[in-house]
């Protein structure tokens, strides 16, 4: 999978847009990354239409610091909507989550695990965070990680699914 990411001219190009930011453990995630996965495996022109969420962890970085490398990022490079969020502060904005240790606890805590998904650049390749592997990529399934299965982040999971409307553009999911 990640020769299908170095082989995107714009994913390429977003992952040293971060890479230069020297962000600790920064990495793509999330929906820029599945839904890539999604369009290539069902023959559709893959395009970056969500957010490019961009996450990383640093405690020595302020909290206040996520809009500041946000607006640098938009100003620099408008065409995309960038979303920056250090994770060391991202348990204080849902009561379900406690202070994550690193990125990777980061994604695995994520609602689905098909968008507990991250890339990087190291070293000029690419590399994948993905906590549940990539079957259910793969296999168009969603399903929720472990801290959503049960109430009461499955009322959460279940309502944030309802919201996305994925199988609009991906009619080939089966959501469990």
């Amino acid at each position: 999978m990640e020769k299908l990411l170095q082989e995107n001219l714009e994913i390429m190009h977003i992952l040293r847009i971060i890479e230069a930011l020297n962000l600790e453990q920064g990495c793509l995630c999330a929906g820029t990354i599945r839904n890539y996965f999604w369009d290539v495996f069902s023959d559709q022109n893959p395009q970056i239409v969500s957010d490019v969420d961009v996450v990383f962890y640093d405690p020595a970085v302020p909290y206040e610091m996520n809009a500041t490398i946000q607006a640098d990022l938009k100003r620099r490079y408008p065409q995309y909507e960038w979303e920056v969020k250090n994770q060391v502060y991202m348990h204080i904005h849902n009561p379900l989550q406690r202070p994550y240790t690193s990125v990777v606890d980061a994604l695995a805590s994520f609602p689905e695990r098909c968008t507990a998904i991250g890339a990087y650049l190291k070293d000029g390749d690419v590399h994948l965070i993905a906590p549940y592997g990539t079957d259910d990529i793969r296999n168009f399934i969603i399903q929720p990680t472990p801290m959503y299965a049960n109430e009461p982040g499955y009322s959460l999971y279940r309502q944030r699914i309802i919201k996305k409307t994925w199988t609009n553009r991906w009619p080939q999911l089966s959501i469990l």
